[in-house]
């Protein structure tokens, strides 16, 4: 069995594996998002595209111009197949690192991508970045995971997955020996606690306008495994 890049195997398969279940959440939860607080936007990024699916929508439904920021070459090649014809441009690029040829009205980053950034120093760096990317106004939102997720896995998944530690990290087998042999993919992610994000967002002037729990869709419990965030660049003060 090989070691693959993450998302270089999986790519092919991730709408059926999780893909198409995940996009009706997250279209459940932007729409309600955009009826609560009244949101507009013309010019949109998101980030951790994946395959495409919440770009697609929004440049589709929405109209927008939308920004499409993935690290896999594998899952971009294949939104860029799902967005033909649509007003997408899509970018491969860290998070960090990252320069929009143009401020947006909205970033999204949903499916847990904030959950990827692999310590508190690089949260820091993803969060100045969406600042330098947001116009003045502009609405961030965003789910994660939290730690609260431990409480989902047994007691024996704890060591082995490394939960305490605030991490924990998945294999994945893709293929058939039949069919030119299987590949293995780890993917590993950092549980976020709510409060820690909240400091990131206050040390850089993000309002947070909205706190919510996926599933079902409301206010956030004591043991929320994950929540969503509605985040907000203030208007700049007339001088």
């Amino acid at each position: 069995m090989s070691i693959a890049l993450p998302y270089s195997q999986l790519a092919a398969h991730y709408d059926e594996f999780v893909g198409l279940a995940q996009f009706r959440q997250v279209r459940r939860i932007f729409d309600h998002c955009v009826r609560a607080h009244g949101l507009r936007f013309s010019r949109a990024a998101d980030f951790g595209c994946g395959t495409g699916l919440l770009a697609q929508y929004l440049a589709s439904h929405w109209r927008a111009l939308v920004y499409a920021i993935d690290r896999s070459p594998q899952m971009l090649d294949i939104a860029r197949r799902r967005c033909k014809g649509l007003r997408c441009r899509f970018l491969m690029s860290d998070f960090r690192d990252l320069s929009l040829p143009q401020p947006v009205d909205l970033i999204t980053m949903f499916s847990s991508t904030l959950n990827l950034v692999e310590s508190a120093r690089v949260l820091a760096h993803v969060v100045d970045s969406v600042w330098r990317n947001l116009e003045p106004g502009g609405y961030w939102i965003l789910d994660f995971l939290t730690p609260r997720l431990s409480a989902a896995f047994p007691p024996q998944s704890e060591r082995s997955l490394n939960l305490k530690a605030g991490n924990f990290c998945l294999r994945i087998c893709i293929g058939r020996p039949a069919q030119g042999g299987r590949h293995e993919e780890l993917h590993c992610a950092r549980l976020l606690a709510p409060l820690e994000l909240r400091d990131q967002l206050d040390r850089r002037g993000f309002v947070l306008v909205d706190a919510l729990a996926p599933a079902p869709l409301g206010p956030p419990q004591h043991a929320s495994p994950s929540l969503v965030f509605v985040v907000r660049k203030p208007v700049r003060q007339a001088c």
